[in-house]
């Protein structure tokens, strides 16, 4: 049984993008678990060094340390298909506002978690 500690309500979202009544809890550390599988498959066919080890502090979309542009986008739809299908939701990571952010949620996976979990709230 897994614990409810640190668990915040997430609604899911039905057919037609319509909100449904239907509550289920997201942990932080699960969407995590999420983020951190995605780069793991990108990961796997690229080689990055800095994705060996993916942790909250592992940049994604940097100045220093980053993938591809086109990589990146390809990611984002992974990851958006990924977070949809285990929390049962319907959102976008892949709008403008996400990937034109002036806090750029893709800087690191922890900015990610955060952006994800957000907009999993919303």
């Amino acid at each position: 049984m897994r614990s409810t500690k640190n668990r915040l309500p997430c609604h899911a979202a039905g057919p037609g993008n319509r909100r449904m009544v239907k509550k289920m809890e997201v942990t932080r550390d699960e969407v995590f678990q999420v983020v951190r599988g995605q780069l793991e498959v990108l990961n796997a066919s690229l080689g990055y060094e800095f994705l060996r080890e993916v942790t909250y502090n592992t940049p994604i979309y940097t100045s220093e340390e980053s993938i591809a542009s086109v990589e990146l986008v390809g990611f984002a739809v992974e990851l958006e298909e990924a977070i949809n299908e285990r929390f049962e939701s319907d959102i976008t990571l892949t709008d403008t506002e996400a990937l034109a952010n002036e806090n750029n949620p893709y800087e690191s996976v922890e900015r990610l978690v955060e952006f994800v979990i957000v907009r999993l709230l919303a």
